[in-house]
C-alpha cells in the first residue's frame, strides 16, 4: 500500500461520495472505484457501504480511516522534515489559495513575505475551494486561502483576510442595468452563468436563491471569474460575483448592480483544527492580516 492509495481512500471518506472524490482528485470514477475495490481486497474486509447519497465507512472502514489520517500527516510532516536537511532551509510552508490571488493582493503579499524571509521556502497551489479542502484534509497543505463562509468551524480553524459582497455583472444593454439594486426574488425569471455547481460562490448564492423560493435558471457555468465576466460582457446572461472581481475587471459592457438585502462572502485562511502547532505557519498569518487591513478590499 502507498501513500497514494491511502490519499485516495481520505478523500473519498471526507467527500462522502466517490463521483465528488474523483472530481477532486482529477481522475475517473471508475478508476478511483477500482482502487477502493483493490485496497478493500488488500487489507481482507469491506470499508464502505452504499447509501442512497453516497457512501459510509464500515467499522472496520472507521478503525483504517483513524490510521490513514495519522499516515498522511505523518508522511507529509516527515517530508518536510527530511527538506530542512537541504539547501539551509529555515522551513518549508505549503499554502493553497483560490484563483484571485492578483485580484486581492496576495500575490503581491505573499512575494513580500518571501522577500523579507529568505530562508522559508514556500510551496504555493492555486486550485478551486473544494481541491483546496481535500488537500488541507489530506494534510498537503498547512492553510489554503478559501471561502470560509460554508466551512464547519468545529473542524478548521479560521483567520479573516477580506470580506466582499455578491453583486449582480450584467451587460449594460440588460434592463436590470438601469437599477441600482433589486430584491433577489425578482431574479427568479432571469438567465445566470455562474462558476461551477461546487464552488464557494455560486453554493453561497444557491442557499440564498432557494430561501427566497427559487431555484435559479443557470445553463452556462464556467470554471473562473475572468471565463463568467466574459460571457456577460457577450450578454449571455447574469453573472454573480464578488463586487471586487467585478470591479477589477474592467470591462465597459459591464454594469454592476447590488442585491437589495447583500450576500456577503467572507476569505481567509483556514487549516485544521487538530493539525500540529506550528509557528512557522503563525507568523505567516500575522504578515498576511498585516497585508489585508492595509489593503481595505
Amino acid at each position: 500500500m502507498d501513500t497514494h492509495r491511502i490519499e485516495e481512500f481520505l478523500a473519498v471518506v471526507d467527500a462522502g461520495q466517490v463521483t465528488a472524490a474523483a472530481d477532486s482528485l482529477y481522475m475517473s470514477q471508475s478508476s478511483l472505484s477500482k482502487k477502493m475495490s483493490a485496497l478493500a481486497d488488500e487489507l481482507g474486509c469491506e470499508l464502505f457501504t452504499k447509501t442512497k447519497t453516497g457512501i459510509k465507512l464500515t467499522p472496520a472502514g472507521w478503525e483504517f480511516y483513524a490510521y490513514a489520517r495519522r499516515a498522511a500527516r505523518d508522511y507529509h510532516q516527515m517530508l518536510d522534515r527530511l527538506a530542512s536537511f537541504s539547501g539551509g532551509s529555515g522551513g518549508r510552508l505549503h499554502i493553497g489559495c483560490l484563483p484571485l490571488a492578483a485580484e486581492y493582493g496576495i500575490e503581491e503579499a505573499i512575494s513580500n513575505y518571501w522577500a523579507d524571509h529568505p530562508t522559508i521556502e514556500v510551496d504555493y497551489h492555486e486550485r478551486s475551494q473544494d481541491g483546496l479542502i481535500a488537500d488541507l484534509n489530506l494534510h498537503k497543505l498547512d492553510a489554503a486561502l478559501v471561502r470560509i463562509d460554508l466551512l464547519d468551524p468545529q473542524h478548521y480553524v479560521f483567520a479573516r483576510m477580506f470580506q466582499d459582497e455578491l453583486v449582480l455583472a450584467v451587460h449594460k444593454t440588460q434592463p436590470l442595468a438601469s437599477r441600482h439594486s433589486v430584491p433577489l426574488p425578482s431574479l427568479r425569471n432571469e438567465r445566470f452563468v455562474l462558476l461551477g455547481e461546487r464552488s464557494g460562490i455560486t453554493q453561497l448564492f444557491l442557499r440564498h436563491c432557494t430561501a427566497a423560493g427559487f431555484y435559479p435558471n443557470c445553463p452556462t457555468h464556467q470554471s473562473r471569474h475572468r471565463l463568467i465576466l466574459k460571457a456577460v460582457s457577450r450578454n449571455m446572461g447574469v453573472g454573480v460575483l464578488p463586487r471586487h472581481l467585478v470591479e477589477t475587471y474592467y470591462d465597459e459592457n459591464v454594469s454592476i448592480v447590488t442585491l437589495d438585502k447583500p450576500i456577503v462572502t467572507t476569505i481567509g485562511f483556514a487549516w485544521l483544527r487538530l493539525s500540529e502547532d506550528n509557528p512557522l505557519l503563525d507568523d505567516f498569518i500575522l504578515n498576511m492580516r498585516s497585508m489585508a487591513e492595509k489593503t481595505q478590499v
